[in-house]
């Protein structure tokens, strides 16, 4: 789709082009180190789905879910897991197809579930930040 460098403006920019693409079904993979962002671009991102609640990190709770604009966002954090935790995460052999995905610290799954988006966060400075969307379809 794009890249974009810059503040959290051009962030917006990216979560706003992306909410108008993003149809039910889909997987998105967030890439980037702690602290890169991928919570706060979810965040952005649901409130162009109309979404007025908080939204955190599902670090320790493994999947938070939340509903904007009668669509159910399923925001996973993978960051913890091991391999041999997959065969109980029932995202990966049971996936709600009218829900959206939003897979932190995807790496374990690759290769096991096919994203439709996969978003590169990366922190350049304090105030800096680069995303890249590459549309997988």
């Amino acid at each position: 789709m794009e890249k974009s460098i810059g503040n959290i403006s051009n962030t917006k920019e990216v979560a706003k082009k992306l909410s108008n693409i993003l149809k039910q079904g889909d997987v998105v993979f967030l890439y980037g180190t702690l602290g890169a962002g991928k919570t706060t671009f979810t965040k952005l991102l649901l409130e162009y789905f109309g979404f007025k609640g908080s939204v955190t990190s599902p670090t320790f709770v493994l999947e938070r879910q939340y509903l904007a604009d009668d669509k159910r966002f399923y925001h996973l954090d993978l960051y913890r897991l091991k391999k041999s935790d997959l065969n109980s995460l029932v995202f990966i052999n049971e996936r709600d197809k009218n829900g959206i995905y939003l897979v932190e610290w995807p790496e374990l799954i690759e290769g096991i579930i096919k994203p439709d988006y996969k978003i590169y966060l990366s922190v350049l400075s304090e105030k800096e930040r680069s995303i890249e969307v590459i549309n997988n379809v």
